[in-house]
């Protein structure tokens, strides 16, 4: 069902800054912006262990999983203790309550308690009044309110899709089966679940089941996802808005996972499977990947159809060996176009070998708010040559370090934390490698964000992903808030500086640990010669 039908009101509720908009929600004459509706959480949860804190997120203007720019609304608070007259009559009942500030378009919610994160992006709406209530006891979510039903339909695909999966056996990729079978009780283990009822595993030898399979899910088509029996349950008891944005993300994850995984499995590590095979699957299987179930309006707004048409875009340009940038402007156009190649530069930023030029290019083409403004944000944050913020961390000693210092070297900023099996293995075979050159002008900053500064100190005595002979800090408030502005957020992670406190590079220096020693020394000999040739 298409919805051109509803559009005015969909014109009536949202504004989303962009000129895919402006034949549908422009602001009126006056220059004014609709004002939007707030949102309102009421939540209880109920826990014999006491209150833990509970962290709401709204992002209203989805670009990819974790940006700073569009900002997401982040409010945390610690539940109280309900009581009779405010209505909890039930022991060990604690009460929690958020309101947003308007939003102007739909967006999409996550809740967390303590640790666990138990709403991952659902959808929500202007004006949503929703009721959500968290029983560690009984180990249910339930949703109440006059907004609860949205909710309630997608913790149903969810549990669809959880449910189908929880029925099939476990499928591994390996063409070692026997002599894995050979190791231990492996073979009997294997021979017992088999023949007993209850969980199964298969293993699959020959790379080509897989790829087939894959293939066969594409051929079947997003109806054959088990949430879409749920959605279309309930597709009369939803708006018309309501309802296509559930489908959009849902026809974005049901294909998101299969392209990704024909991308990074098979076309970036073929073995024995010709590439020129794998060309030819994917273009024969063009006509049966959907571009047109979603109409534009929706597909500004849908997280899932973003995410999906974004991997789309890439693994067909990677196939047919074209510019990613090319093959988005022959797909689509407006502010949709505009959000792809955001996303790609926004996301994909610090790995691009390009960036600057992708960034660059991208600056120039994209029009559309708030896409242009994350564009903007990257380059004033991390364009190469920008001068890094100073910030204190924490030393050993308890006292505050400022990061830049006074040293006059190169600075190589390495972010780890305890436990990241990749982070060790990097100090093994990068920094301490860098460590024992001989006449490397660098100066190595090991930063751990463990949440536990005990934890920290362990590691340093450990010597497993850092040790006491570099200057180790702990990055703490000051240093995490520091990290989450230059979207920081998984390790191992290094920045290279100038002497000045420029940023030469970051993120990954080369495909194997010896490619990266490699070329942070190159870096910092290249930056050298060129303030010499300056200098002349």
């Amino acid at each position: 069902m298409k919805i051109r039908t509803y559009l005015c009101f969909l014109a009536l509720l949202c504004l989303l800054g962009s000129r895919s908009y402006s034949q549908v929600a422009s602001p009126p004459a006056t220059g004014k912006v609709p004002a939007g509706a707030p949102v309102v959480v009421y939540g209880e949860l109920v826990s014999v262990d006491g209150p833990e804190n509970v962290e709401l997120t709204v992002m209203e203007d989805y670009l990819h999983s974790r940006p700073i720019v569009p900002n997401p609304v982040i409010m945390d608070t610690l539940p109280v203790s309900g009581e009779f007259y405010d209505g909890i009559a039930a022991e060990h009942t604690y009460k929690f309550r958020f309101k947003i500030d308007p939003i102007v378009h739909p967006g999409y919610l996550k809740l967390q308690v303590g640790d666990r994160k138990l709403l991952e992006d659902y959808l929500v709406f202007p004006g949503d009044s929703v009721k959500i209530k968290v029983d560690r006891e009984e180990n249910h979510i339930l949703f109440a309110g006059p907004d609860a039903l949205r909710y309630r339909v997608r913790r149903d695909m969810d549990l669809a899709r959880k449910a189908v999966e929880f029925d099939r056996p476990l499928v591994f990729n390996t063409p070692k089966k026997e002599e894995l079978l050979s190791d231990g009780d492996n073979r009997r283990v294997f021979e017992t679940a088999n023949r007993e009822f209850g969980g199964k595993v298969v293993f699959v030898e020959n790379r080509r089941e897989t790829l087939d399979k894959l293939f066969a899910g594409i051929r079947a088509g997003w109806q054959s996802d088990p949430a879409w029996k749920v959605l279309h349950h309930y597709e009369k008891e939803l708006s018309p808005l309501e309802f296509e944005m559930l489908k959009a993300d849902l026809i974005g994850h049901y294909y998101l996972g299969k392209l990704a995984q024909f991308r990074k499995t098979f076309f970036s590590y073929p073995g024995d499977i010709p590439k020129a095979e794998l060309v030819s699957l994917f273009t024969d299987h063009l006509e049966e990947i959907p571009l047109d179930e979603v109409d534009i309006e929706v597909a500004n707004l849908s997280m899932g159809y973003l995410a999906y048409q974004l991997e789309y875009c890439i693994t067909r340009a990677l196939v047919t060996e074209t510019s990613f940038n090319s093959t988005v402007r022959k797909l689509h156009s407006g502010a949709f176009k505009d959000r792809l190649m955001a996303a790609y530069v926004s996301q994909y930023y610090k790995r691009l070998p390009n960036r600057e030029s992708a960034l660059q290019a991208a600056l120039e083409e994209v029009e559309a708010s708030p896409w242009k403004e994350r564009l903007v944000a990257l380059t004033e944050k991390l364009g190469e040559g920008r001068k890094i913020r100073d910030v204190d961390m924490i030393g050993p000693n308890g006292k505050e370090v400022p990061l830049l210092g006074a040293s006059g070297q190169y600075k190589l900023l390495y972010f780890w934390f305890s436990g990241c099996g990749a982070s060790g293995k990097y100090h093994e075979e990068v920094i301490k490698e860098l460590e024992d050159r001989d006449g490397v002008d660098l100066s190595i900053l090991s930063i751990s964000f463990d949440k536990d500064p005990i934890r920290w100190k362990q590691s340093i005595q450990e010597g497993i992903y850092t040790n006491k002979g570099l200057e180790n800090l702990w990055a703490g408030a000051k240093g995490k808030s520091w990290m989450d502005f230059y979207e920081i957020r998984s390790s191992p992670y290094v920045i290279l500086l100038s002497p000045e406190g420029e940023i030469i590079r970051f993120g990954s220096f080369g495909r194997t640990y010896g490619e990266q020693v490699g070329n942070i020394i190159s870096a910092i000999d290249s930056h050298k010669s060129e303030n010499t040739m300056a200098h002349r």
